[in-house]
């Protein structure tokens, strides 16, 4: 029994570390080789930062209950102020945390933790109800919520954002009675939600926010391949992989 005991344990512990080499070589692969796709063309989003006839546009990936989501949206307005090409910064929904695209396209609630999908639908409910320039401070104030207490993003709380912008919520009432919470369960949110999630998983195959895409731009159409960001790089780093794409793009035609 000892010896079966100890065999099983040495059985276990090469799989574990086997597995461990398998996940470290493949994060090394990701971070010395991003992944590059080709791309016809980039959706449009409300919420977006744009430039001055920008060659590139940052497609930028986020989850409203994520820490490092929150980082990303602070980081790329200030990346672009300094950036030494013009470029626009696009932000797309991936609460990828919270519900997945088969739960999301059944319009199935959302049983996070955190609601970062409710958050989502209703970030899109209260630029269509209210006022779309405000988008990037609605935004912030829904980043603002993961400073308070759990669940980030009861309707409670969603309802006291919307007031903020002046958009009518009232959580105690039917949500097919009220403008943002009937907004939310409308088929029509779902169908937006669900394309961000489908370019962020189909088309820059990330598997969790934050993430981004650099795709290039000629005459303000996407040209050459788009480059896949995991995670938060560097400055510098962003910087090399947008001078090595702007470079390295083929002649038209």
């Amino acid at each position: 029994v000892a010896g079966l005991a100890a065999l099983t344990f040495l059985t276990v512990a090469n799989i574990q570390r086997a597995a461990l080499r398998r996940a470290t070589l493949h994060t090394l692969q990701h971070d010395l080789s991003p992944c590059e796709i080709s791309l016809n063309h980039v959706p449009d989003s409300p919420l977006a930062i744009p430039g001055q006839q920008p060659r590139l546009i940052a497609a930028v990936f986020i989850d409203l209950a994520c820490p490092h989501c929150r980082d990303e949206f602070e980081f790329w307005p200030r990346f672009q102020a300094a950036a030494a090409w013009p470029l626009e910064v696009r932000f797309f929904h991936f609460p990828a945390t919270s519900c997945d695209l088969d739960a999301l396209a059944a319009g199935a609630p959302d049983l996070s933790p955190q609601r970062s999908c409710d958050a989502a639908r209703a970030l899109h409910c209260m630029m269509t109800l209210g006022d779309p320039a405000r988008g990037l401070a609605m935004t912030e104030a829904l980043f603002s919520a993961q400073d308070g207490p759990s669940p980030y993003f009861a309707p409670e709380r969603l309802a006291a954002v919307a007031h903020e912008f002046g958009v009518e919520a009232d959580p105690a009432r039917p949500a097919a009675d009220d403008p943002l919470f009937g907004c939310m369960i409308d088929p029509a949110t779902t169908d937006a939600l669900v394309r961000d999630m489908r370019l962020a998983t189909d088309v820059a195959e990330l598997d969790r926010p934050p993430g981004a895409l650099l795709i290039p731009l000629r005459d303000g159409q996407p040209f050459g391949r788009a480059q896949q960001v995991r995670g938060h790089k560097p400055q510098a780093t962003l910087e090399a992989w947008i001078s090595a794409l702007l470079t390295d793009l083929p002649e038209p035609g």
